[in-house]
């Protein structure tokens, strides 16, 4: 296994940089990068994710518990069409992915023209146009945000606390 030292070095050489550019760029000393590189010194955590960030290195923790860890951060609603479930919307990352599943046996009308049922899982990479257009806008945010002191960013539980008055045969609904 390669050092952290070695990792950095390379990295740095990879990219065409001298110590002294890569501690401007990265908005640390020049002896740290020195003393790094070397293997003579241990570094902050913070320090360390300024180098790899301006280097590009992406580190990826793992742990066996992580799943876990995990799962407590997703949120998960019920969405019903004429009152019949169904299927799932999934907050995966919060502001970052989703996903949408239909029930297996649901065989009602789709939730909409662009997610038929046809396709089974939808994914993702912002918060869903579709449930988008069903959260409250100016005022009317206003007034939710203040009264349930919601994040302004959180529109997965703005989506589910206006869940059941929406405009529609839609209705969602947060599930355990």
């Amino acid at each position: 296994m390669k050092s952290i030292a070695q990792l950095i070095r390379f990295h740095r050489k990879k990219a065409h940089l001298t110590q002294p550019q890569l501690a401007k760029l990265a908005g640390v000393g020049k002896t740290v990068i020195v003393e790094l590189e070397k293997g003579k010194i241990s570094v902050r955590l913070p320090t360390l994710l300024k180098i790899c960030k301006a280097l590009r290195i992406e580190i990826d923790f793992r742990s066996p518990l992580m799943e876990k860890f995990e799962e407590k951060k997703t949120k998960k609603a019920k969405v019903l069409v004429d009152g019949t479930l169904a299927g799932y919307l999934i907050e995966l990352e919060k502001g970052k992915n989703y996903e949408f599943s239909y029930l297996d046996n649901y065989q009602g009308p789709s939730i909409s023209l662009m997610m038929p049922c046809s396709q089974k899982t939808y994914r993702f990479d912002r918060f869903p146009p579709f449930f988008e257009g069903f959260l409250p806008e100016g005022i009317m945010l206003e007034l939710l945000l203040k009264k349930t002191k919601l994040d302004p960013e959180d529109r997965f539980e703005q989506l589910v606390r206006v869940g059941g008055e929406l405009v529609g045969n839609i209705t969602v609904e947060k599930s355990p």
